[in-house]
């Protein structure tokens, strides 16, 4: 028998049986059991361990967000590599799944994505999504160490509030943020909450970014954590267009 929703942050047991609606001849739903194992099985595909996962119910168990954080980590320790899945039963976004990082010192459910692929509830979804999930995956393994080198460049790359102040106008015309989000941005970045961004450099400002993207639960969160990572690559702040990380993007 089908459940009703019984939690905001489910465990993964808790998801087995909720509510999925029937399918029409134009919509699809995906059960949100469905959508967590499919990230699962391409996981252990690539040989991918998890090291521990989360999961957020809204809209009334309509909308699933799960980030798999993985057992690799940065050497130095200070972010995890991690897959974010999404899943709505109500027609507001497709199933897409984007693989990242998520930063050790910040809220579980914090997650930076850098390659996003989706695929609309419709007709053949099933046939198209494993594909997609085991594609995005492997193109996210292939570059784990491209995508170190990209962090550590931002640690040791130091700006100035100008830079930062251009950089975050960057990251507006490429669609990581709304305008009205500007000033919480700059606000996490000249008083952070975590000590560890403290230094300024572009590292402590991208963070400021994903540290007001966890308060904000749209559904198209995964498209902005990619656009701030574009924006990030091709500034030409401090260097950071010559970390040489195209590769991610395609």
């Amino acid at each position: 028998m089908s459940k009703k929703v019984i939690a905001t942050f489910p465990s993964r047991d808790e998801l087995t049986g909720l509510i999925c609606p029937p399918a029409t001849q134009s919509h699809v739903p995906i059960a949100h059991d469905k959508a967590v194992s499919m990230v699962e099985e391409g996981l252990s595909l690539w040989g991918m361990g998890i090291e521990s996962q989360r999961h957020e119910l809204t809209h009334e168990g309509n909308r699933l967000f799960s980030v798999f954080n993985l057992l690799r980590e940065s050497q130095d320790g200070t972010f995890r590599f991690a897959v974010g899945m999404r899943n709505a039963h109500d027609k507001s976004a497709a199933y897409g799944v984007c693989s990242g990082t998520s930063v050790m010192v910040c809220s579980n459910m914090q997650f930076g994505g850098t390659i996003t692929s989706s695929r609309r509830h419709t007709t053949n979804v099933m046939d198209d999504v494993v594909g997609m999930i085991n594609g995005t995956i492997g193109q996210f393994v292939t570059g784990f160490d491209r995508r170190e080198a990209y962090f550590n460049n931002m640690k040791k790359t130091e700006i100035v509030d100008g830079e930062a102040n251009d950089l975050v106008i960057k990251a507006l015309d490429a669609g990581a943020l709304p305008a009205s989000h500007i000033p919480k941005v700059l606000k996490e970045y000249r008083h952070p909450r975590h000590p560890e961004f403290k230094p300024r450099t572009a590292w402590s400002l991208y963070n400021s970014f994903t540290e007001v993207f966890k308060e904000d639960r749209s559904s198209n969160l995964p498209e902005r954590g990619e656009a701030l990572d574009r924006a990030f690559w091709r500034s030409n702040s401090g260097g950071l267009a010559t970390v040489g990380l195209s590769g991610l993007y395609h």
